[in-house]
């Protein structure tokens, strides 16, 4: 990222999207900025389900490693950004305002039910 810059990281964060989707029973977890191209989620949308983990922004913690979030500011102007497409894409929208552990319920649980039905 910091070396090439975001254009190319997209680029390849596309690319590997694209080869991680055609494959099954996979658990993709993309970062933030994945729902920026459309074609990411077209490719993820033929793996299986779409999941928006939502955290309260209170609760997102800026760090170094993260190129466009590594301040407070940051993270809220992303945050003001990309919601309304991560809600847009969402296949079902995860509360995470618990636990991991009761965050990983939720999306199990709906999983489970989802292949049922």
């Amino acid at each position: 990222f910091s070396k090439y810059g975001e254009r190319i990281f997209r680029d390849m964060e596309s690319e590997a999207i694209r080869l991680l989707s055609a494959k099954n029973s996979a658990v993709i977890s993309t970062g933030g900025g994945a729902v920026l191209r459309e074609e990411n989620i077209t490719a993820l949308r033929e793996n299986g389900r779409i999941y928006f983990i939502d955290r309260p922004l209170e609760q997102l913690i800026p760090t170094i490693d993260r190129p466009t979030a590594s301040t407070k500011e940051d993270i809220e102007k992303r945050y003001a950004e990309r919601y309304s497409l991560y809600v847009k894409y969402a296949d079902k929208i995860i509360d995470a305002s618990c636990s991991a552990e009761e965050t990983a319920q939720q999306i199990i649980d709906d999983f489970i039910y989802s292949t049922r039905n």
